[in-house]
């Protein structure tokens, strides 16, 4: 692993820890509009926090926006807005009525699902010491799931089940991303066209809250939405929408800087990779969980099976990184850059397969 990689991991742990726990607070205070707040709200801030970068960088002349849509189409930042705008929508549902704890441990199925995925459509191909840290992986999740589970055996079947059906559109985002970021375009304007169709797409599904409420009810939900996120007035029954906004404004942060360098991971390494990684977070996640200041009322106590768990995990990450995933197409790639002039070895990888008859 190098040096630029393992930088992104370590600033990536040291903020993820506060992902879930920041957006369960946020749900908390949105919880009869949650669909509005997966569909719009999320992708809304996302533009705000990616576009006003992307718009320096473009008339400063850092990003040119041609080059970019050469090698990545609007189209594919489309497929993944949709991708994305799925798994958020599914799972904002369900999430005010599931822990922290039980969302940590069901995310990462995707790490099933993932390698899978990427054996058939990226060509990924893995060697014993993978196969034993993914083993690692869901070994100490399991862990922390058994007790935990006992614990909450009050938690819906049905909720639990939404949830999970979430990570379906997870996995597809996953594969897309790193097809495309292996192109290497940049970053920030990749971000910003994924969070502008991310609203489209958003705006569109916005009627699934015709399933919860009358067609009648549907245009005062979302005005109480409107009110309760950005004024604080609470404007029915159940709500807590003191301290919405500045929840969004936390949770947009902290999600601006984890999705760019998520990005960054999964662009120089894979996306196994990053969930491997990301599963470090379950046991730091589930410590500052048991602090009500922090989680709320999803407040929930830990025991010595989280501590192991932590460690299950560490090894199964230092073991998955002990030796690179191979790529089917690498070493042609490496081949016939090694005879190709500096302004040739700038293309992309994709150019340059298609260049020579190689198909991704």
């Amino acid at each position: 692993m190098n040096s630029i990689l393992l930088f992104y991991l370590v600033i990536f742990l040291s903020t993820t820890c506060f992902d879930n726990i920041i957006n369960a607070r946020w749900l908390d205070t949105m919880q009869n509009y949650t669909i509005f707040a997966g569909a719009i709200l999320f992708p809304l801030s996302g533009i705000l926090f990616f576009a006003i970068p992307t718009i320096y960088l473009i008339k400063t002349g850092k990003i040119n926006q041609y080059n970019s849509t050469n090698i990545v189409s609007r189209k594919d930042l489309f497929i993944i807005a949709l991708f994305d705008s799925l798994r958020s929508i599914i799972q904002s549902i369900p999430t005010p009525y599931l822990t922290i704890i039980s969302m940590n441990i069901f995310n990462k199925l995707s790490l099933i699902g993932i390698p899978i995925a990427s054996y058939f459509f990226l060509n990924t191909r893995y060697l014993p010491n993978h196969f034993l840290g993914i083993f690692l992986t869901m070994y100490g999740i399991t862990i922390t799931f058994i007790p935990n589970f006992i614990q909450h055996q009050s938690i819906g079947n049905g909720w639990l089940a939404l949830y999970i059906l979430g990570i379906i559109p997870d996995v597809c985002s996953f594969i897309y991303k790193e097809k495309k970021l292996k192109q290497r375009p940049n970053i920030w304007w990749f971000n910003t066209w994924v969070c502008i169709y991310q609203l489209f797409i958003g705006i569109l599904l916005l009627p699934l809250n015709i399933l919860i409420f009358s067609v009648r009810d549907f245009p005062k939900q979302i005005g109480y939405g409107f009110m309760c996120q950005f004024v604080g007035k609470n404007m029915q029954e159940g709500d807590d929408c003191k301290y919405a906004f500045l929840w969004l404004i936390i949770f947009s942060i902290l999600s601006t800087i984890m999705n760019t360098i998520m990005l960054m991971i999964i662009r120089d390494g894979s996306s196994v990779l990053f969930v491997i990684i990301n599963t470090l977070k379950t046991p730091i996640t589930s410590y500052l969980g048991s602090f009500k200041v922090l989680a709320g009322k999803n407040v929930s106590k830990i025991n010595i099976t989280d501590i192991f768990s932590f460690i299950i995990l560490l090894v199964g990450s230092i073991v998955y990184n002990w030796k690179n995933e191979i790529k089917e197409n690498d070493d042609i790639i490496n081949n016939l850059r090694n005879d190709l002039s500096e302004f040739e070895y700038q293309e992309s990888e994709k150019e340059l397969l298609i260049k020579y008859k190689y198909i991704i």
